[in-house]
């Protein structure tokens, strides 16, 4: 998902928040990661987690320096709204989305 529109002038920039929103709902993203942990390639699963929460973290970095909420506030939101993505998903009976979910999660949370 990682992309470089939300930079770009004239475009409608995403909070963090609604990005990472966009990215625990990915579907995609989730089979790739449970496809490579299913087939033990651990390395280019903990990629494709490291990338999507670095995204994120680029984003809040960047609100930090645009609005005077910390980058700790906008993480919190961001953790926040995929954890509410990930309960939607259990009650939905989707163990590859929550478990995406939590990998996410738990990447921002190390990255803090």
């Amino acid at each position: 998902m990682e992309s470089d529109l939300w930079s770009s002038p004239g475009i409608r920039m995403l909070s963090p928040e609604e990005h990472a929103t966009l990215v625990a709902n990915d579907r995609h993203l989730a089979s790739q990661v449970y496809h490579y942990c299913a087939v033990g390639d651990t390395p280019d699963a903990l990629r494709i987690i490291t990338d999507e929460a670095n995204e994120i973290l680029a984003r809040c970095s960047y609100m930090t320096a645009a609005t005077p909420t910390g980058q700790n506030s906008t993480l919190d939101l961001s953790i926040r709204s995929i954890d509410e993505v990930a309960t939607r998903c259990w009650e939905q009976g989707d163990a590859v989305q929550v478990s995406w979910c939590e990998m996410l999660s738990q990447e921002l949370i190390a990255g803090r």
